[in-house]
């Protein structure tokens, strides 16, 4: 599979992100969709059906666990998914990785350095 056949929904509240990442990755070929609330990625993710979603953990009304949880009822995405967060694990954020994340991939601070952890 080309690169301009895989079809990427990055979902980030940061309006920086949505740029700078979605750039980065238009730039390598990929077809980039975006959205800036869970709500609408939700919307989005039906329509497009996506290889991968690139996803914030902490973002306001639907957060990334609400959004995967809720992503997850809709068919066979647990496996899409990379979390990306520039805000620190919490307590809580780690039970959802050990809950919920057995098939996903989950970076810290991608905008400094990527330190992805293997489910």
């Amino acid at each position: 599979m080309d690169n301009g056949s895989i079809k990427i929904l990055l979902v980030d509240d940061e309006p920086d992100i949505l740029e700078i990442v979605g750039y980065h990755l238009k730039k390598e070929g990929y077809q980039v969709f975006k959205a800036s609330q869970g709500a609408e990625a939700v919307i989005n993710a039906k329509v497009i059906q996506p290889h991968l979603i690139l996803l914030d953990i902490m973002m306001p009304e639907m957060d990334g666990q609400a959004f995967y949880k809720e992503i997850c009822k809709l068919g066979p995405y647990g496996n899409r998914f990379l979390f990306i967060t520039g805000g620190a694990v919490t307590e809580a954020s780690l039970e959802f990785e050990k809950k919920w994340l057995r098939e996903a991939d989950f970076c810290l601070n991608p905008s400094k350095q990527i330190n992805c952890v293997p489910p």
